[in-house]
């Protein structure tokens, strides 16, 4: 009976020297998290930045585009009227 008394109660401790170190990791962990969402934020900022960068290019190439376009009908136009030309011809 002594015996397993005994053991229980060192098996009873080594639970509770577990569950405290499983505490300590929680709270590197938590610490760990912290410092993450930190970083995210950093991130996110970042990306905000990019993204108004991004759409300040997106304007840009949208004025391109229409610049593009407006080139493409002049050739269109063009070579309309050198069709013309060719069935007078």
């Amino acid at each position: 009976m002594k015996m397993q008394q005994q053991r229980q109660k060192q098996q009873h401790q080594k639970q509770q020297q577990q569950h405290q170190q499983h505490q300590k990791q929680q709270h590197q962990q938590n610490q760990k998290q912290q410092q993450q969402q930190q970083h995210q934020k950093q991130q996110q900022q970042h990306q905000k930045l990019q993204q108004q960068q991004h759409r300040k290019q997106q304007q840009h190439r949208r004025q391109q585009d229409q610049h593009q376009k407006q080139q493409q009908q002049q050739q269109q136009q063009q070579q309309q009227q050198q069709q013309q030309q060719q069935i007078i011809l």
